[in-house]
């Protein structure tokens, strides 16, 4: 136990990513605790915070409804920025160590991970300046144990659900969906969760003996997912070194657009199977759920059409920005095959300009707040089509970095230049040049027709368009080769 934990102590501080980059590291431990300090000041403060905003209720009552919603957020965010243990236990299992002793030391340690420090920090303030204060330091005691030990339930549960992944998805999608739709009835009352948190958090502060209930659930499901990685924990399961024929799918559908539908196929098999391409697309996907922090809340023309962008042109944004990085590792590979320029500019649309037209299918989930919403979302569909994919491809080959696919998005800035930031100025302020001055002269009406009708101008002419980017990447492709074989 004492050797593995001094071997990963010393591969932690010697690995080439903390000596390369002592300065990042350092920014970002600072980083770290400045938000680490905002946490304790919010759970501080919370208590005055929700006195302000419902008076005449108990702080304590309302802290306790909102928490179901931070363990459901929780499982979420753990998924995609979590690191899986299996790499740690692999390495170990040809050494004569016994497997239990390893499997116990990584659980445990990742159970210290920084992901479960943020329930302290957002709590113990308010355990013991506000629980502790009117209801008694035992039941405080109590609930901090009950959070802690949620905590770590989830921390566990999506370990088991990363690894489960790989093995059975459709079990994963299914848990997935189901908390989606927990959401969704909650979100119409149908089954009101808050009453449920309170009741029982509310409950263990006043009954300390019920916080067994939460420790015995983290105790079975530290065993299960023990159990779960000792029937896996051979070096051929956990490996990168396991054999598997070789497997070639073709999506036939794509077969009439010949070379172009050959070009979405591969494009399409990188996000799949790649970490972070897949990541970035579900994350792009995610922000559909922007749509129900905004509507009810402002019905700001402007402010329709930011929402628009996001619903509908998050993955040309999200993806499209590191466009030629995802290619990288082979691109040299790519311009030396007898691909045609053209055909792979109008693949990249075809393939930007359904997913954009999906993400406008989807979108009309809002139908009930506004036939307008609607509206502006299809303007911008088509805007993100004819003019944003075109601004979009031809800012990515400004200097692009080399990325490596196979490591999360989260934390990792690998690829990120000030091409970024260039990129969403155009993207974010063209709408808006359009939209205004038929806004301000004519109508809203007119200003949203407008975005729509500059958006199928793009479209029809994206054979123009599609030469300006061609000769872009004519000009640039050298530069680029030479980025990737550099970085």
């Amino acid at each position: 136990m004492k050797f593995i934990f001094e071997h990963q102590w010393k591969e932690f501080f010697r690995s080439s990513v903390w000596q390369k980059n002592l300065a990042i590291n350092i920014v970002m431990a600072l980083f770290f605790v400045y938000i680490a300090a905002n946490f304790i000041f919010l759970s501080y403060m919370a208590g005055d915070i929700l006195m302000d905003l419902f008076p005449g209720q108990s702080p304590i009552d309302n802290f306790n409804k909102g928490i179901i919603y931070y363990f459901l957020a929780d499982i979420f965010i753990r998924f995609y920025m979590q690191q899986s243990p299996v790499v740690s236990i692999a390495q170990y299992l040809h050494l004569p160590i016994k497997k239990h002793k390893i499997l116990n030391l990584v659980l445990l340690r990742s159970g210290l991970s920084i992901f479960n420090s943020s329930i302290l920090l957002l709590t113990i303030p308010f355990a013991f300046g506000w629980v502790a204060e009117y209801e008694s330091t035992s039941g405080a005691v109590a609930w901090l144990i009950a959070l802690v030990s949620f905590n770590l339930v989830n921390s566990y549960l999506v370990i088991y659900l990363k690894k489960l992944l790989m093995e059975k998805p459709y079990i994963v999608a299914i848990f997935g969906l189901s908390i989606v739709l927990i959401g969704i009835l909650d979100y119409y009352s149908i089954l009101i969760l808050t009453t449920y948190s309170q009741l029982f958090f509310t409950s263990i502060i006043r009954n300390e003996f019920l916080a067994l209930i939460p420790v015995v659930m983290l105790v079975l499901t530290y065993f299960g997912v023990f159990k779960f990685f000792k029937s896996r924990a051979y070096i051929e399961n956990l490996g990168t070194l396991k054999k598997k024929d070789a497997k070639s799918t073709s999506l036939e559908f794509l077969e009439p657009l010949a070379e172009i539908g050959k070009l979405i196929e591969l494009e399409l098999k990188l996000i799949w199977r790649n970490k972070r391409p897949k990541s970035v697309t579900i994350v792009s996907f995610v922000f559909f759920l922007y749509g129900y922090m905004l509507y009810p809340q402002s019905t700001n023309v402007f402010m329709l059409i930011v929402a628009g962008l996001m619903i509908t042109g998050m993955f040309v944004l999200n993806y499209g920005q590191f466009l030629f990085s995802w290619e990288s590792s082979y691109f040299d590979l790519l311009m030396a095959r007898n691909v045609q320029i053209k055909k792979y500019v109008i693949g990249k649309f075809y393939l930007f300009s359904f997913i954009t037209f999906i993400s406008f299918l989807l979108s009309l989930i809002y139908i009930p707040y506004g036939i307008e919403i609607i509206q502006v979302n299809l303007a911008m569909a088509l805007f993100n089509m004819g003019i944003n994919f075109w601004v979009v491809m031809y800012f990515s080959t400004l200097n692009p970095k080399k990325i490596d696919l196979s490591k999360s998005t989260f934390f990792n800035y690998q690829g990120t230049s000030y091409q970024q930031f260039i990129i969403v100025l155009p993207m974010m302020g063209l709408p808006v040049f359009v939209f205004a001055p038929f806004h301000v002269l004519v109508s809203q009406e007119a200003g949203i027709l407008a975005l729509a009708m500059v958006g199928i101008i793009g479209i029809l002419l994206k054979g123009p368009l599609s030469k300006i980017v061609e000769q872009r990447i004519i000009t640039k492709k050298y530069q680029m080769a030479s980025n990737f074989r550099e970085s």
